[in-house]
């Protein structure tokens, strides 16, 4: 479902960029959760974790500055496990570096 949202995402924003569109109102934004572990004997499932490398992805000065820019008031994430691991993550940078506390919203299906 994510990519076919945000194909339509892009195509929006494409022609509202060229149209000069501006709205005052809400920023949406979307993001992908870090890597999660997959074996061939256990195919990744809402239950999979992040692996060491994903853990390793949402720790770097990199996403962290990503989290600024983007600077969320609410999360709505799926009912994956990485997922939640994810938001989690930017909630704590949130209240780490700019003492700001955002909502997380699990959705299950999405």
């Amino acid at each position: 479902m994510v990519i076919p949202l945000e194909n339509v995402w892009k195509f929006f924003a494409t022609y509202a960029q060229v149209d000069e569109w501006k709205h005052p109102g809400t920023q949406v934004w979307f993001m992908r959760h870090a890597h999660a572990e997959e074996s061939a004997e256990e195919p990744r499932t809402k239950d999979t974790p992040l692996t060491e490398r994903g853990c390793e992805e949402i720790s770097t000065a990199a996403f962290r500055e990503s989290v600024h820019r983007i600077h969320p008031d609410v999360i709505v994430v799926s009912d994956f496990v990485r997922a939640q691991q994810t938001a989690q993550r930017v909630k704590e940078i949130l209240r780490e570096d700019l003492q700001k506390d955002v909502e997380i919203v699990v959705e299950e299906g999405l």
